[in-house]
């Protein structure tokens, strides 16, 4: 849940060893999935599609387990939305929500992908309800919640909300990007700069086809205006 590389591949070990102990554990099966998603999403694997493919994998595997758990297709749907397989992870969301209404990352996973397939209104309901289910919630549903934000044109509870991301996690560069992108919206072209110069420091390697890569946006019109104004805050190729 720090969504950092280091975590993130402790956390493999740990599930890995825990399956080592019971093959038949369902949910340590999804929550593997979780790091190859999370492995696909910062481009710390060779190859995102590679992840993808691999976090599936092993959400089929769960499933197969126990087709009763709300996280698992959650995940499941996260997967599918950065496979731009749109529709099965809008109804995996779904299904998810339904399998467990009062489970609190089925809520901000289905708006996660509500926000991607343009409905950013009902996003923003369903991940206050999942912070008002765990009030300490990952940040990352206040990343989702800044997108849409941004999406429905809170731009100051946007900035507001991503800024306090970053003061939990201040090595997460996705919110460095977004608020770029707020700020040269707004005319603030040196505070856009800054925070550019900020994610390239955190990781030399940012770059616009990374952000493409992990901005499953629907509307490719939406990620190419995106990926426009964070090419003018001074994002490289």
């Amino acid at each position: 849940r720090r969504f950092n590389r280091q975590d993130n591949r402790a956390a493999r070990v740990l599930l890995e060893e825990a399956l080592g102990h019971d093959p038949s554990f369902a949910a340590a099966w999804s929550l593997l999935a979780w790091t190859h998603l999370n492995d696909a999403k910062a481009g710390w694997s060779p190859s995102a599609e590679v992840s993808l493919e691999q976090g599936a994998a092993l959400c089929e595997k769960s499933l197969t387990l126990d087709d009763g758990q709300a996280d698992v297709h959650a995940f499941l749907g996260a997967i599918r939305l950065h496979q731009r397989r749109f529709e099965e992870a809008e109804e995996m969301g779904r299904r998810a929500v339904e399998l467990g209404p009062n489970v609190a990352d089925a809520l901000a996973f289905l708006g996660m992908v509500l926000t991607y397939t343009g409905k950013p209104e009902e996003a923003c309901s369903l991940i206050d309800k999942a912070m008002r289910f765990s009030p300490f919630y990952p940040d990352w549903y206040m990343g989702i919640l800044g997108i849409s934000y941004r999406l429905i044109g809170r731009y100051d509870d946007a900035i507001r909300i991503d800024q306090e991301r970053l003061n939990r996690s201040p090595e997460n560069i996705f919110s460095d990007f977004r608020l770029a992108a707020l700020h040269e919206e707004l005319g603030r072209h040196e505070e856009a700069q800054r925070c550019i110069a900020e994610a390239m420091r955190k990781n030399p390697d940012a770059s616009l086809r990374q952000v493409r890569a992990c901005e499953p946006f629907q509307d490719t019109e939406e990620l190419e205006r995106y990926l426009d104004i964070l090419g003018r805050a001074g994002l490289p190729d």
